[in-house]
């Protein structure tokens, strides 16, 4: 990131590029956590003993769609706002490490002229 910046790349671009790489992971691991999730709740329904009235209730209560999506999109808002922040931080910090460098190696007095 500092090799950006230190090359003249706007702080949107370099946002996109984090924020880009933070969605593809979140996207990947909601889709893997959610066919996960689903397998260990069909899993469970069928290992624990229940009354077969029970059964169908549990089954289309626990196990709808509406619930993976709500839980798949909180953990999605989460880490994008997770890397945004993060992101941000990161380009002030870079900012501004790069700015004092620039200025101790300008400020210095000619040693030549003591």
């Amino acid at each position: 990131m500092g090799i950006r910046i230190a090359f003249g790349d706007d702080r949107s671009d370099i946002l996109g590029l984090i924020i880009g790489e933070t969605c593809r992971l979140a996207i990947l691991g909601s889709v893997l956590g959610c066919a996960a999730a689903f397998i260990a709740g069909c899993l469970a329904t069928h290992t624990v003993y229940l009354s077969p009235s029970l059964v169908s209730s549990v089954s289309q209560e626990n196990l709808s769609p509406a619930v993976f999506l709500f839980g798949s999109l909180l953990l999605f808002a989460v880490a994008i706002c997770a890397s945004y922040a993060r992101a941000l931080s990161d380009i002030v910090s870079e900012h501004m490490s790069l700015q004092i460098r620039v200025m101790t190696a300008t400020d210095w007095p000619d040693v030549r002229a003591i």
